[in-house]
């Protein structure tokens, strides 16, 4: 299998198409003053290695749009009990004060029946779908094949002004939004705020706002900013990953929790990906929204739902039910 990847940017009309070889990144530091699409992990380890795929060869492409979609009939494998046993015990912490937020991730394993398509018809499906929302198809030797359509910002750069985001609360419904949301966007909001400050200049804030994405609602605060001259972009990146939309706080309680009680491994999901310093530019998404595919017969499916004292079982399973549909759409 070579290795490729295909991104498409919310709002944008072309795809990119990068192939060129690739290295495996020790730190985040080694990617100061290099260029390159970036695939990370939750967390690093041997099997699930900092990625760095070359650029030196893009093309750019126009998203197709008389795209044919072939449907995929297969079957999924649920894992409510292993939910139900992981919601119990992060709850308790919730509960006893140890935790503020911890977010909560899954995994549906899901068999082929018949399918006559390709992976890449996934990846224009989901441009045709989705299409405020970054898009990214990774095809790997080393790490295989991740697909996501995914609405959230983990940082980007055009020319000196950065930006990034806090995402947090879901609904299905453009509704007013009830206080455990408006409590998880608070948390999430206040941490990346106070994250940024030694790192940045003036710093801008806006929200939280209702965004839309797919056929969910998120609240979202927006902040822009620059960089304090001493600071190295990757300083930045080792900062706000991982956010507690994906994490929790306090931050290292949370991990633990996370490695303790969740009974799948992440991999990518709730990593970040996109491109770094090409075209003067940096787009790094957090890895929501995701499809891991495994062979032609076999692929995961990952959902994750940030979790609070007031959370209750039942609502936060039928959440990221709700965030699994978006990739579940794609094979109708």
């Amino acid at each position: 299998m070579e290795d490729i990847v295909y991104y498409r940017l919310p709002e944008a009309d072309k795809y990119y198409v990068l192939r060129g070889a690739t290295r495996e990144l020790g730190s985040m530091s080694e990617l100061n003053g290099v260029s390159g699409f970036v695939m990370a992990p939750f967390e690093r380890d041997r099997e699930h290695p900092l990625m760095l795929f070359m650029s030196s060869g893009i093309d750019q492409f126009p998203v197709p749009t008389d795209f044919h979609h072939e449907a995929v009939q297969w079957r999924e494998i649920y894992n409510r009990a292993d939910y139900r046993y992981s919601f119990s015990q992060m709850h308790r912490l919730l509960a006893d004060g140890v935790l503020d937020k911890v977010v909560l991730a899954k995994r549906s394993d899901c068999k082929v029946n018949f399918w006559k398509g390709e992976v890449e018809d996934l990846f224009f499906n989901a441009c045709q779908l989705y299409p405020h929302q970054m898009v990214v198809l990774v095809k790997s030797r080393r790490i295989g094949v991740w697909l996501m359509a995914t609405p959230e910002v983990l940082l980007e750069r055009k020319d000196s002004r950065w930006h990034t985001m806090a995402l947090a609360g879901t609904q299905t419904e453009d509704v007013p939004w009830n206080l455990k949301n408006q409590r998880e966007q608070r948390i999430v909001s206040e941490y990346v705020q106070n994250t940024l400050k030694p790192y940045v200049d003036d710093l801008q804030t806006v929200g939280p706002r209702t965004a839309k994405a797919g056929n969910l609602y998120h609240l979202c605060t927006d902040f822009s900013f620059t960089i304090k001259p001493n600071v190295k972009d990757s300083q930045l990146i080792e900062s706000l990953h991982p956010t507690p939309a994906v994490c929790g706080l306090p931050k290292e309680a949370a991990l633990s929790a996370i490695k303790s009680f969740e009974t799948i491994s992440r991999g990518y999901y709730s990593g970040f990906c996109g491109p770094w310093n090409i075209h003067d530019e940096s787009h790094l998404y957090v890895s929501l929204r995701c499809m891991q595919m495994y062979d032609e017969r076999n692929f995961s499916l990952y959902a994750g739902g940030g979790l609070l004292k007031e959370s209750r079982d039942k609502e936060e399973w039928e959440e990221t039910e709700a965030k699994m549909n978006v990739m579940r759409r794609l094979l109708e």
